[in-house]
């Protein structure tokens, strides 16, 4: 099984499929490069709370710690349907490298697409942003 996605969907699935019963291996794959956290503080607490709200935390376990694999910083890029599975993949071209998969699951969230006469515009989305802004 992979999940796209480490944050709030992906972390409740990777807990509710080890809830279930799942045994098999599970690998989160997430494009940032920080652990998931609660993204509504953001905005509400961008000046008075300067880390994150950690999933861990406002959760009260750590799915990241239930799954076999995480790879923070990996954004997945696309999907190689096979006969025999699924390839996640990693990156563009020749150099994209591809995780294999019986499954998965997509809780990638979204992102702002901003006009392109709005260059100068910012958005906040991640815990990147709300340090850029501060």
């Amino acid at each position: 099984m992979v999940v796209v996605g480490a944050g709030l969907a992906g972390a409740r699935t990777v807990l509710e499929l080890r809830a279930q019963g799942f045994t098999g291996r599970i690998t989160v794959l997430g494009a940032e490069d920080v652990a998931p956290y609660d993204r509504p503080p953001l905005s509400k607490h961008l000046l008075d709370r300067p880390a994150p709200a950690w999933l861990s935390d406002e959760l009260g376990a750590d799915a990241l710690a239930l799954a076999d694999d995480v790879r923070l910083g990996a954004r997945a890029t696309g999907l190689r349907v096979r006969p025999e599975g699924v390839g996640v993949l990693l990156g563009r071209g020749g150099d994209a490298a591809e995780v294999d998969a019986d499954a998965v699951v997509v809780a990638t969230g979204a992102a702002a697409v901003l006009p392109p006469a709005w260059s100068a515009a910012l958005t906040l989305h991640t815990a990147a942003d709300a340090v850029r802004l501060r």
